[in-house]
């Protein structure tokens, strides 16, 4: 047995190197299994130097893995559609008409209260000294815009923004009232002056409270007080 075995030795290792060398063409390409498809995946994923699922030991923690991945696989939940944006309430498109006809309004109003001091051309004096008559437009458009924006778009109906109605209104005096302030202190006392002069001090202490207190529109006759 020990002569046969030595003698077979060496011919099975010639048939081994007739094997290897055989050209890649002749050689019978087998597909391979669902399994061998799987650890060939597995090894590649894992890269050299991973734990081979050779032997009984081996194939079993291949197939328990296998099993594992596929249960997980089947478990994970569908990937939901992205939920679409929400939609931003329209916005209401801004009017730089009315913007520029209330600025060359209230540039007019400016000019008309300073241009005695700079001309005494009574052509030019009588043009641009009507602020009377520009006066009315202004607040008519600033009330038009001020209509605007507290409202809804589209609708009869107020905005959320004008309530509550009480600090909205403080808001919207609170916007201009200081710089109102500061003119009157600072040309008070050129104002107090003309009006002691020409109508008595009694009546300059009225009109003092009626602008400090913006309600001299309430009197027709003394709207235009200082």
């Amino acid at each position: 047995m020990a002569a046969a075995a030595a003698a077979a030795g060496p011919r099975l290792m010639q048939q081994r190197l007739t094997l290897q060398r055989r050209p890649l063409a002749a050689a019978t390409v087998r597909p391979l299994t669902l399994v061998q498809q799987r650890m060939v995946l597995v090894r590649a994923a894992a890269g050299p130097g991973s734990v081979s699922f050779t032997g009984r030991a081996g194939r079993a923690t291949f197939a328990a893995n296998t099993a594992a991945g596929d249960s997980a696989g089947a478990a994970a939940p569908e990937p939901s559609p992205a939920a679409a944006p929400a939609a931003k309430p329209a916005s209401k498109p801004r009017l730089p008409g009315l913007d520029s006809l209330r600025f060359f309004l209230i540039a007019y109003i400016a000019v008309g209260h300073f241009v005695a001091f700079a001309t005494r051309d009574p052509f030019i004096l009588k043009l641009f000294s009507q602020v009377n008559v520009w006066v009315g437009p202004f607040f008519v458009l600033s009330g038009y815009v001020a209509g605007y924006t507290a409202t809804e778009l589209g609708k009869y109906a107020a905005s959320p923004r004008v309530k509550p109605e009480a600090a909205y209104t403080v808001a919207r005096v609170a916007g201009y009232y200081p710089l109102f302030i500061l003119v009157q202190v600072v040309f008070g006392a050129m104002f107090a002056f003309a009006d002691v002069t020409y109508n008595g001090p009694v009546s300059t202490v009225a009109h003092a409270l009626m602008s400090v207190t913006l309600t001299q529109a309430w009197f027709p006759a003394h709207a235009e007080i200082w």
